[in-house]
Protein backbone atom coordinates (compact mmCIF):
# COMPACT_ATOMS: atom_id res chain seq x y z
CA UNK A 1 0.00 0.00 0.00
CA UNK A 2 2.58 2.32 0.53
CA UNK A 3 3.72 1.64 -3.35
CA UNK A 4 0.35 2.84 -4.11
CA UNK A 5 0.34 5.96 -2.53
CA UNK A 6 3.40 7.16 -2.76
CA UNK A 7 2.46 6.32 -6.87
CA UNK A 8 -0.76 8.68 -6.45
CA UNK A 9 1.36 11.10 -4.70
CA UNK A 10 3.87 11.24 -7.37
CA UNK A 11 1.34 11.56 -10.45
CA UNK A 12 -0.74 14.10 -8.93
CA UNK A 13 -3.56 12.15 -6.87
CA UNK A 14 -2.79 13.95 -4.03
CA UNK A 15 -6.47 14.02 -2.69
CA UNK A 16 -6.77 10.36 -3.03
CA UNK A 17 -2.51 9.83 -1.54
CA UNK A 18 -3.67 11.74 1.91
CA UNK A 19 -7.17 10.25 2.18
CA UNK A 20 -5.77 6.37 1.65
CA UNK A 21 -3.03 7.26 4.32
CA UNK A 22 -5.76 8.28 6.31
CA UNK A 23 -7.67 4.74 5.81
CA UNK A 24 -4.80 2.93 6.10
CA UNK A 25 -4.12 3.89 10.02
CA UNK A 26 -6.17 1.15 11.18
CA UNK A 27 -3.95 -1.42 10.05
CA UNK A 28 -0.90 -0.48 11.35
CA UNK A 29 -2.46 0.35 14.96
CA UNK A 30 -3.16 -2.62 15.08
CA UNK A 31 -0.76 -4.90 13.02
CA UNK A 32 2.43 -2.72 13.78
CA UNK A 33 5.15 -2.00 11.00
CA UNK A 34 5.71 1.24 12.26
CA UNK A 35 8.76 2.40 9.50
CA UNK A 36 6.36 2.07 6.75
CA UNK A 37 3.90 3.98 8.27
CA UNK A 38 6.25 6.44 8.60
CA UNK A 39 7.22 6.47 5.45
CA UNK A 40 3.50 6.26 4.65
CA UNK A 41 2.68 9.30 6.17
CA UNK A 42 5.66 11.25 5.17
CA UNK A 43 4.27 11.04 1.59
CA UNK A 44 0.22 11.83 2.89
CA UNK A 45 1.11 15.34 4.33
CA UNK A 46 3.45 16.37 1.63
CA UNK A 47 0.28 15.39 -0.39
CA UNK A 48 -2.22 17.39 2.00
CA UNK A 49 0.14 20.37 1.94
CA UNK A 50 0.13 20.50 -2.18
CA UNK A 51 -3.89 20.41 -1.76
CA UNK A 52 -3.78 23.55 0.09
CA UNK A 53 -6.23 22.05 2.24
CA UNK A 54 -5.06 23.03 6.01
CA UNK A 55 -7.15 20.92 7.62
CA UNK A 56 -5.87 18.08 5.40
CA UNK A 57 -2.63 18.95 6.10
CA UNK A 58 -3.37 18.70 10.08
CA UNK A 59 -4.73 15.58 9.73
CA UNK A 60 -1.72 14.32 8.28
CA UNK A 61 0.49 16.03 10.57
CA UNK A 62 -1.27 14.11 12.88
CA UNK A 63 -1.16 10.83 12.01
CA UNK A 64 2.59 11.54 11.53
CA UNK A 65 2.84 12.27 15.10
CA UNK A 66 1.59 9.37 15.86
CA UNK A 67 3.74 7.08 13.27
CA UNK A 68 6.89 8.89 14.81
CA UNK A 69 5.68 8.24 18.13
CA UNK A 70 5.10 4.47 17.48
CA UNK A 71 9.07 4.57 16.44
CA UNK A 72 9.79 6.34 19.45
CA UNK A 73 11.23 9.46 18.08
CA UNK A 74 9.18 11.84 20.40
CA UNK A 75 11.24 14.79 20.04
CA UNK A 76 10.61 14.55 16.21
CA UNK A 77 6.92 14.02 16.81
CA UNK A 78 6.61 16.85 19.08
CA UNK A 79 7.65 19.33 16.28
CA UNK A 80 5.09 17.63 13.97
CA UNK A 81 2.48 17.74 16.62
CA UNK A 82 2.54 21.12 17.26
CA UNK A 83 2.47 22.69 13.60
CA UNK A 84 -0.65 20.07 13.67
CA UNK A 85 -1.54 21.77 16.32
CA UNK A 86 -1.46 25.08 14.75
CA UNK A 87 -3.07 23.95 11.62
CA UNK A 88 -6.28 22.68 13.66
CA UNK A 89 -6.87 26.06 15.00
CA UNK A 90 -6.65 27.88 12.43
CA UNK A 91 -9.23 26.09 10.95
CA UNK A 92 -11.41 25.88 13.89
CA UNK A 93 -11.22 21.94 14.24
CA UNK A 94 -11.62 21.90 17.94
CA UNK A 95 -11.71 18.03 17.70
CA UNK A 96 -8.72 17.81 15.86
CA UNK A 97 -7.23 20.61 18.55
CA UNK A 98 -7.85 17.95 21.02
CA UNK A 99 -6.40 15.23 19.25
CA UNK A 100 -3.25 17.22 18.88
CA UNK A 101 -3.09 17.60 22.62
CA UNK A 102 -3.94 14.10 23.46
CA UNK A 103 -0.66 12.69 20.88
CA UNK A 104 1.26 15.94 22.34
CA UNK A 105 0.44 14.57 25.79
CA UNK A 106 1.80 11.09 24.36
CA UNK A 107 4.99 11.94 23.31
CA UNK A 108 5.84 13.78 26.90
CA UNK A 109 5.22 11.16 28.77
CA UNK A 110 7.25 8.95 26.50
CA UNK A 111 9.82 11.12 26.74
CA UNK A 112 9.12 11.63 30.50
CA UNK A 113 7.98 14.79 31.15
CA UNK A 114 4.80 13.81 33.20
CA UNK A 115 4.21 17.03 34.36
CA UNK A 116 3.55 18.23 30.71
CA UNK A 117 1.82 15.11 29.68
CA UNK A 118 -0.75 15.69 32.05
CA UNK A 119 -1.49 19.17 31.34
CA UNK A 120 -1.61 18.52 27.64
CA UNK A 121 -4.16 15.16 29.17
CA UNK A 122 -5.96 18.00 30.61
CA UNK A 123 -6.61 20.33 27.62
CA UNK A 124 -7.41 17.34 25.77
CA UNK A 125 -10.43 17.17 27.95
CA UNK A 126 -11.13 20.68 28.78
CA UNK A 127 -11.91 20.48 24.58
CA UNK A 128 -13.52 16.89 23.68
CA UNK A 129 -15.80 18.07 26.93
CA UNK A 130 -17.03 21.37 25.11
CA UNK A 131 -18.07 20.29 22.32
CA UNK A 132 -19.46 16.68 23.83
CA UNK A 133 -17.18 14.36 21.93
CA UNK A 134 -17.30 11.13 24.35
CA UNK A 135 -14.39 9.20 22.55
CA UNK A 136 -12.25 12.34 22.86
CA UNK A 137 -13.41 12.62 26.43
CA UNK A 138 -12.89 8.69 27.55
CA UNK A 139 -9.58 8.87 25.31
CA UNK A 140 -7.95 12.17 27.23
CA UNK A 141 -9.42 10.06 31.34
CA UNK A 142 -7.92 6.96 30.14
CA UNK A 143 -4.22 8.74 29.13
CA UNK A 144 -4.79 10.73 32.49
CA UNK A 145 -5.31 7.60 34.34
CA UNK A 146 -2.44 5.89 32.60
CA UNK A 147 0.37 8.30 33.25
CA UNK A 148 -0.39 9.05 37.10
CA UNK A 149 -0.04 5.48 37.40
CA UNK A 150 3.29 5.55 35.73
CA UNK A 151 4.24 8.88 38.12
CA UNK A 152 3.76 6.36 41.07
CA UNK A 153 0.57 7.59 42.11
CA UNK A 154 -1.87 4.26 40.90
CA UNK A 155 -4.87 5.43 43.36
CA UNK A 156 -5.07 8.37 41.36
CA UNK A 157 -4.67 7.05 38.09
CA UNK A 158 -7.46 4.04 38.69
CA UNK A 159 -10.00 6.90 39.44
CA UNK A 160 -9.81 8.07 36.10
CA UNK A 161 -9.42 4.69 34.19
CA UNK A 162 -12.30 3.82 36.35
CA UNK A 163 -13.88 6.86 34.77
CA UNK A 164 -12.65 6.02 31.12
CA UNK A 165 -13.42 2.13 31.81
CA UNK A 166 -17.21 3.61 32.22
CA UNK A 167 -16.99 5.86 29.46
CA UNK A 168 -16.19 3.58 27.03
CA UNK A 169 -18.75 1.28 27.98
CA UNK A 170 -21.14 4.04 26.94
CA UNK A 171 -20.15 4.41 23.44
CA UNK A 172 -19.18 1.38 23.26
CA UNK A 173 -16.09 1.30 22.11
CA UNK A 174 -13.90 -1.84 23.02
CA UNK A 175 -10.22 -0.74 21.98
CA UNK A 176 -11.33 2.01 24.14
CA UNK A 177 -12.56 -0.48 26.93
CA UNK A 178 -9.44 -2.52 26.61
CA UNK A 179 -7.02 0.40 27.36
CA UNK A 180 -8.86 1.10 30.56
CA UNK A 181 -9.10 -2.43 32.02
CA UNK A 182 -4.88 -2.95 30.93
CA UNK A 183 -4.40 0.51 33.09
CA UNK A 184 -6.75 -0.73 36.38
CA UNK A 185 -4.30 -3.95 35.46
CA UNK A 186 -1.25 -1.63 35.87
CA UNK A 187 -2.63 0.54 38.70
CA UNK A 188 -3.06 -2.94 40.77
CA UNK A 189 -0.01 -4.13 39.74
CA UNK A 190 1.80 -0.96 41.34
CA UNK A 191 -0.48 -1.25 44.58
CA UNK A 192 0.98 -5.50 45.06
CA UNK A 193 -2.63 -6.75 44.21
CA UNK A 194 -1.69 -9.14 41.98
CA UNK A 195 -5.28 -10.68 41.80
CA UNK A 196 -6.71 -7.58 40.60
CA UNK A 197 -4.08 -7.10 38.16
CA UNK A 198 -4.30 -10.47 36.63
CA UNK A 199 -8.20 -10.08 36.28
CA UNK A 200 -8.48 -6.61 34.76
CA UNK A 201 -5.34 -7.84 32.20
CA UNK A 202 -6.82 -10.93 31.54
CA UNK A 203 -10.26 -8.99 30.60
CA UNK A 204 -8.30 -6.84 28.45
CA UNK A 205 -6.33 -9.07 26.73
CA UNK A 206 -9.35 -10.96 25.69
CA UNK A 207 -10.90 -8.05 24.05
CA UNK A 208 -7.86 -6.91 22.74
CA UNK A 209 -7.33 -10.64 21.30
CA UNK A 210 -11.16 -10.46 20.09
CA UNK A 211 -10.49 -7.52 18.10
CA UNK A 212 -7.28 -8.63 16.42
CA UNK A 213 -5.18 -6.17 17.92
CA UNK A 214 -2.28 -7.74 18.09
CA UNK A 215 -0.11 -5.30 19.05
CA UNK A 216 -1.55 -4.20 22.04
CA UNK A 217 -2.05 -8.16 22.61
CA UNK A 218 1.86 -8.43 22.77
CA UNK A 219 2.17 -5.17 25.25
CA UNK A 220 -0.74 -7.14 27.38
CA UNK A 221 0.81 -10.09 27.74
CA UNK A 222 4.35 -8.74 28.95
CA UNK A 223 2.70 -6.93 31.51
CA UNK A 224 0.55 -10.16 32.26
CA UNK A 225 4.09 -11.79 32.79
CA UNK A 226 4.89 -9.00 34.85
CA UNK A 227 2.21 -9.63 37.48
CA UNK A 228 2.81 -13.89 37.21
CA UNK A 229 6.63 -12.80 37.72
CA UNK A 230 6.16 -10.52 41.20
CA UNK A 231 3.53 -13.17 42.01
CA UNK A 232 6.43 -16.12 42.15
CA UNK A 233 4.97 -18.06 39.06
CA UNK A 234 7.95 -18.27 37.04
CA UNK A 235 6.15 -20.95 34.41
CA UNK A 236 3.35 -18.12 33.77
CA UNK A 237 5.85 -15.51 33.24
CA UNK A 238 7.60 -17.33 30.65
CA UNK A 239 5.12 -18.69 29.20
CA UNK A 240 3.60 -15.11 28.34
CA UNK A 241 6.50 -13.31 27.76
CA UNK A 242 7.52 -15.98 24.77
CA UNK A 243 3.93 -15.01 23.29
CA UNK A 244 4.67 -11.46 23.60
CA UNK A 245 8.00 -12.03 21.99
CA UNK A 246 6.89 -13.94 18.74
CA UNK A 247 4.20 -11.47 18.33
CA UNK A 248 6.70 -8.50 18.82
CA UNK A 249 8.58 -10.20 15.59
CA UNK A 250 5.51 -10.64 13.77
CA UNK A 251 5.33 -7.31 14.31
CA UNK A 252 8.23 -6.09 13.43
CA UNK A 253 8.21 -3.86 16.37
CA UNK A 254 11.95 -3.97 18.38
CA UNK A 255 10.45 -2.25 21.01
CA UNK A 256 8.14 -4.83 22.51
CA UNK A 257 10.40 -7.06 21.74
CA UNK A 258 13.68 -5.53 23.49
CA UNK A 259 10.76 -5.58 26.25
CA UNK A 260 9.86 -9.25 26.15
CA UNK A 261 13.49 -10.54 25.87
CA UNK A 262 14.78 -8.33 29.22
CA UNK A 263 11.62 -9.71 30.60
CA UNK A 264 12.54 -12.52 29.76
CA UNK A 265 16.35 -12.56 30.83
CA UNK A 266 15.22 -10.94 34.61
CA UNK A 267 12.80 -13.38 34.82
CA UNK A 268 15.86 -16.36 34.75
CA UNK A 269 18.15 -13.45 36.11
CA UNK A 270 16.06 -13.71 39.40
CA UNK A 271 16.06 -17.33 39.82
CA UNK A 272 19.51 -17.51 39.08
CA UNK A 273 20.18 -18.91 36.10
CA UNK A 274 22.68 -16.60 35.09
CA UNK A 275 23.83 -18.41 31.92
CA UNK A 276 20.25 -17.79 30.36
CA UNK A 277 19.96 -14.58 32.10
CA UNK A 278 23.29 -12.86 30.57
CA UNK A 279 22.07 -14.53 27.26
CA UNK A 280 18.65 -12.68 26.89
CA UNK A 281 19.48 -9.65 28.21
CA UNK A 282 22.57 -9.11 26.08
CA UNK A 283 19.98 -10.10 23.34
CA UNK A 284 17.48 -7.56 24.75
CA UNK A 285 20.12 -4.86 24.55
CA UNK A 286 21.31 -5.13 21.04
CA UNK A 287 17.58 -5.07 19.84
CA UNK A 288 17.12 -1.99 21.99
CA UNK A 289 20.01 -0.39 20.86
CA UNK A 290 17.75 -0.46 17.32
CA UNK A 291 14.70 1.07 19.09
CA UNK A 292 16.31 3.47 21.31
CA UNK A 293 14.84 4.60 25.06
CA UNK A 294 16.79 5.81 27.76
CA UNK A 295 14.74 4.51 30.41
CA UNK A 296 13.88 0.91 28.96
CA UNK A 297 18.21 0.93 28.39
CA UNK A 298 19.10 2.21 31.81
CA UNK A 299 16.98 -0.88 33.25
CA UNK A 300 18.81 -3.48 31.02
CA UNK A 301 21.84 -1.85 32.19
CA UNK A 302 21.03 -2.47 35.96
CA UNK A 303 20.23 -5.74 35.48
CA UNK A 304 23.02 -6.36 33.79
CA UNK A 305 25.62 -5.16 36.47
CA UNK A 306 23.27 -7.28 38.81
CA UNK A 307 24.00 -9.97 36.59
CA UNK A 308 27.95 -9.48 37.02
CA UNK A 309 27.54 -8.70 40.20
CA UNK A 310 26.74 -12.35 40.93
CA UNK A 311 28.86 -14.22 38.81
CA UNK A 312 31.67 -11.82 40.60
CA UNK A 313 32.89 -9.75 38.08
CA UNK A 314 32.78 -6.53 40.06
CA UNK A 315 34.23 -3.89 37.94
CA UNK A 316 32.21 -5.21 35.15
CA UNK A 317 29.11 -4.56 37.46
CA UNK A 318 30.26 -1.37 38.79
CA UNK A 319 30.87 -0.43 35.23
CA UNK A 320 26.93 -1.19 34.19
CA UNK A 321 25.71 0.24 37.05
CA UNK A 322 27.06 3.46 35.94
CA UNK A 323 26.10 3.07 32.71
CA UNK A 324 21.98 2.73 34.43
CA UNK A 325 22.24 5.80 36.50
CA UNK A 326 23.54 8.22 33.40
CA UNK A 327 20.72 6.85 31.01
CA UNK A 328 18.09 7.13 34.10
CA UNK A 329 19.10 10.67 34.72
CA UNK A 330 19.24 10.91 30.67
CA UNK A 331 15.89 9.77 30.71
CA UNK A 332 14.38 11.85 33.85
CA UNK A 333 14.46 9.25 35.85
CA UNK A 334 15.84 11.19 39.13
CA UNK A 335 14.83 9.46 41.80
CA UNK A 336 15.83 5.93 39.74
CA UNK A 337 19.58 7.59 38.87
CA UNK A 338 19.75 8.53 42.93
CA UNK A 339 19.04 5.54 44.54
CA UNK A 340 21.03 3.63 42.18
CA UNK A 341 23.89 6.12 42.38
CA UNK A 342 23.87 5.99 46.23
CA UNK A 343 24.59 1.99 46.09
CA UNK A 344 27.84 3.10 44.06
CA UNK A 345 29.13 5.57 46.94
Amino acid sequence: MLAVVRHAAEHGHDTAAWQLTYLLTGFFDSRGHWEERVDLCRWGVAAAARTGDPAAEGLMRSGLGVALIMTRRFDEALDVLRSALALMRRCGDVRGEGHAHNNIAVASAGLRRFDDAVQAYQQALTLHTSIGNGLGVALALNNIGDVYVRMGLPELGAEYLTRALAAAGELPNARLEAAALSGLGQAHLALDDFGAALEHLGRALAVRRHSGDRRHEAATRNTIGVAHLRGGDRAAALAEFGQALALSRELADRHLEATALANIGRTHLRHDDTVAAGGYLRLAQAVRDRAPDPYEAAELARDLGDLAHRTGDADAAREQWQLAVDLFRKADATDEADRLAATLV
